[in-house]
């Protein structure tokens, strides 16, 4: 053992060297700035998807300025917007944010990710100043979409009927204003309505007479244009409207070339020019939609599209020497050094394992979803490398489709969705033996919901990552203390007249963890989840036994505080620490009611060792790999060696 110990220590000294001497140096000239735009369901500061890209390339390029577009003021109000606000009044904004930012006054280059795409498009052809640079399309619908995701045709015939069902409402006036993607709804059998009505796509792509020929001109001053096209899309129908092709007028079968449309022929919005003139790049990767590796986009965007002065070979073909294959999703370990550690690691250990990996199940948080691959999906992607070979890691999903377990965290019961996850642990074969889970944000109370309802089979270890477990009292960055406290304090006494009503309570998740302590008996008749799961009721009798035992059950309950989170008002309710009734005190845990006689468990947690409470100073979410593999899986969740 120590033998194997020390040869960890010096294979990871070796590897640190290695890291440190190979490190970037600084470039030549400032680098020219880089704006992210995000895709439906995500939003500009996901440290799990678009954040932690804006680290890589920064980390990968040394002094760039990264920018990560936000429409609204907060990150739920921008995802929430990427739904429902105007696609032309998000454009509009986003040229104000670019214009008003000084950084960006010399030029930039633009990264844009599925609808962003397009979105970001359309800033190109409608504020060319400052001027974009370089525009890269990471799976973008720039001919829209004529299809449900996960619904495709001809392999389904029903998928065709659906289809032509939407349409019905798609073009309607109140369609078009209140849903975002409607706007780029494109049937090829109604192209006369199609055109009269979208908002969006209609415009941006110069369908309409007479045609707006600054489009044109300002798309063509781009130094490249890179279209990504992920071959196994099953989210964009058709897969080919990500390199502007689509079905061929009058039917929905029959994929048109660009080059054979009126797009390209006629030059309506500049491609052909760019075409021609080398700058027009069409790559494929095999994979789902925005599924690729660090490597691939550092190698095939980053050094070859946006650093480079050069153009490439094959930078306007589109056959099989510009493709490439891919078959592992987007890893999520940061910086190459921190993945040469862990490799170093593993080597050092070796493969086996005296003991079995336990599963591990996940619950995302709220603005996020199971299907988002650049947040959960690379997170299970990184725990299963991680883990090694054996493990299994499920995530959990309620619905379909990334839009309706993205709503369904902001609108459906919180009780609903911890009896789905119930039935779906219950009915997975893998888990029958027990399982660990890790709660991210809201997740992290309705996991432990889980295992205080649902004991069988046993929830091990429960992680959880700023989960709200005595619940919130104000909106996201917006404290009770300091300048704003006043005001703040006023808008939660307002939200408070509210989020008790049965109506608010059934349709807003959110408010069933709303936690007005200066009136606790209308938080504990009001409240529909969190009084229940707390035990916090009105009468002491009532109090659920049951609750107690399955939590202390638990082998580990690690409760994670991030320090200077400003979307949970307070932060110490992410270690069962909440206001003292009518004050702004925080009460400490111990003294808790809660704690000392014992409502749900905790105590007996406490006392045996089992309730464990670790902090980062960081906001919302934010961490990084390293600490979590050292501090939590090999800790916690990995199996002994």
């Amino acid at each position: 053992m120590y033998f194997r110990r020390t040869l960890v220590v010096l294979i990871e000294v070796l590897i640190l060297q290695v890291c440190l001497s190979t490190s970037a140096f600084p470039k030549d000239s400032e680098q020219v700035p880089i704006v992210l735009w995000h895709g439906m369901g995500d939003s500009c500061c996901n440290p799990l998807s678009l954040g932690y890209l804006k680290s890589i390339l920064e980390a990968h390029l040394g002094n760039v300025y990264v920018k990560s577009l936000k429409i609204g003021e907060t990150f739920l109000e921008d995802t929430y917007n990427g739904f429902f606000l105007n696609a032309n009044s998000q454009v509009e904004e986003a040229c104000r944010l670019i214009a008003d930012d000084k950084k960006l006054q010399n030029g930039y280059h633009a990264i844009g990710f599925s609808q962003g795409s397009q979105f970001l498009r359309a800033v190109a052809q409608r504020c060319p100043f400052p001027q974009m640079r370089v525009l890269i399309s990471l799976g973008g619908q720039h001919q829209g979409v004529y299809g449900l995701p996960h619904c495709g045709y001809p392999q389904h015939s029903w998928c065709d009927y659906v289809r032509r069902i939407l349409t019905q409402g798609a073009y309607t006036k109140w369609v078009q204003r209140g849903l975002v993607q409607a706007q780029y709804w494109h049937d090829p059998r109604y192209l006369d309505e199609y055109r009269e009505n979208s908002l969006f796509l209609a415009d941006i792509n110069n369908e309409r007479t007479p045609r707006n020929e600054s489009y044109a001109t300002n798309l063509a001053r781009l130094e490249k244009f890179v279209l990504v096209r992920f071959n196994n899309d099953s989210m964009v129908l058709p897969v080919a409207s990500e390199w502007f092709e689509f079905y061929a007028p009058g039917q929905a079968l029959e994929i048109q070339p660009l080059e054979e449309s009126a797009i390209y022929k006629e030059d309506w919005i500049g491609l052909k020019r760019l075409d021609t003139s080398g700058r027009l790049h069409r790559l494929a990767i095999d994979g789902d939609h925005l599924k690729f590796t660090e490597e691939w986009f550092l190698s095939n965007i980053v050094d070859n599209r946006i650093t480079r002065s050069q153009e490439l070979f094959c930078q306007s073909s589109h056959h099989d020497p510009c493709s490439v294959h891919s078959d592992h999703f987007l890893e999520m370990g940061g910086v190459r050094c921190v993945v040469l550690l862990l490799a170093g690691l593993a080597l050092g250990l070796g493969q086996a394992q005296a003991a079995k990996q336990l599963p591990i199940v996940i619950w995302h948080g709220m603005g996020d979803s199971c299907y988002n691959d650049f947040s959960m999906g690379k997170f299970a992607a990184n725990l299963e490398n991680h883990l090694g070979e054996d493990a299994y890691v499920k995530l959990l999903c309620f619905g379909d489709n990334v839009v309706e377990d993205t709503l369904g965290g902001f609108f459906q019961d919180a009780n609903r969705q911890v009896d789905a996850a119930c039935r779906a642990i219950a009915e997975d074969e893998r888990l029958r033996d027990g399982y660990h889970a890790v709660g991210l944000s809201q997740g992290g109370q309705f996991l432990r919901a889980v295992a205080q309802r649902c004991p069988s089979p046993q929830m091990r270890v429960l992680v959880s990552l700023g989960g709200q477990h005595q619940g919130v009292y104000g909106l996201p960055h917006c404290k009770l203390s300091g300048l704003s406290g006043p005001l703040c304090g006023l808008v939660s006494r307002l939200l408070s007249q509210f989020a008790y009503f049965g109506w608010v309570q059934h349709g807003l998740t959110q408010a069933q963890y709303w936690h007005d302590g200066g009136r606790p008996d209308r938080f504990r008749r009001g409240s529909t989840f969190l009084a229940d799961i707390n035990n916090d009721l009105v009468e002491p009798s009532r109090r659920n036994r049951t609750y107690a035992d399955n939590l202390s059950r638990l082998e580990a309950l690690v409760l994670v505080r991030f320090n200077l989170d400003t979307m949970v008002v307070p932060v110490e309710s992410q270690w069962f620490e909440f206001y003292a009734p009518g004050t702004k005190r925080i009460v400490p845990l111990e003294d808790s009611a809660l704690y000392k006689e014992d409502w749900i468990g905790l105590r007996t947690l406490n006392e045996a060792g089992r309730l464990v409470r670790l902090s980062v100073d960081g906001d919302h979410l934010r961490f990084s790999w390293s600490w979590f593999f050292e501090n939590v899986v090999d800790k916690y969740l990995k199996a002994a060696d």
